[in-house]
């Protein structure tokens, strides 16, 4: 149903990446799957790095924002085997680097 969904809305979910450093992108704990952060990656490279309103507009960071969510819904999938085995999500944390000057 998710994945049906996704599919009319023209989204395509990005091959899941090898991880960039010493940790796993999911691991499951009963019913419960928990995610690493995601970073706004693309065939393996960084897509979007450094401040909005210094190095960003604030559409790339929408893009990137975008881009790491898509991210989070692959690693999801690769861990479950659909997406429609998720029943709920409880937390969703983003962090986004801004100009505070």
């Amino acid at each position: 149903m998710i994945e049906e969904k996704l599919s009319q809305l023209n989204i395509v979910l990005p091959e899941t990446s090898i991880p960039k450093g010493n940790y796993v992108p999911s691991v499951r704990s009963g019913n419960l799957l928990y995610l690493s952060g995601t970073l706004p990656l693309s065939n393996g490279k960084i897509v979007y790095e450094g401040a909005v309103g210094v190095d960003r507009t604030i559409e790339e960071a929408y893009k990137a924002a975008r881009l790491c969510a898509l991210n989070s819904l692959a690693v999801t999938k690769s861990a479950t085997g659909s997406l429609d085995q998720v029943k709920r999500i409880i937390s969703l944390t983003g962090f986004v680097d801004k100009n505070t000057q």
